[in-house]
């Protein structure tokens, strides 16, 4: 196993529990008081967002899946770096610091999925 196999599973990792934690945090009626002031009557989308976040980081260890859910994440953190924009960039103040890290992390395995595919393409 070459070490770009270990920085890709470190960078897979790195995303996987945050995701999972976050997902299921969305998904349990810890979280429902926090949507109900955020969103209102929007609250029904704690379900969606939950389940992709953690369907996502599952997906994240099968590689022909690598890529979409990827896609998914970093579609998620742009939404959250928004909604967190007005709050500044510190995570003490709930700002937009960790959506944003963790949109680069996904970047990052998006990047690195479409150079592998660019690899096996042109071995073949």
């Amino acid at each position: 196993m070459s070490g770009n196999f270990y920085f890709q599973l470190v960078l897979r990792i790195s995303l996987a529990i945050p995701m999972v934690y976050h997902g299921f945090w969305n998904l349990l009626d810890v979280s429902n008081d926090w949507w109900v002031q955020q969103f209102a009557h929007w609250s029904i989308l704690k379900y969606p967002v939950g389940s992709l976040e953690i369907f996502s980081a599952i997906a994240l260890f099968y590689s022909q899946l690598r890529t979409i859910s990827a896609i998914v994440i970093a579609t998620l953190m742009v939404g959250a770096v928004f909604y967190h924009l007005p709050m500044g960039y510190s995570f003490k103040n709930n700002g937009y610091e960790t959506p944003l890290t963790y949109f680069l992390i996904a970047l990052a395995i998006f990047l690195e999925g479409l150079e592998i595919e660019k690899e096996k393409s042109s071995r073949s």
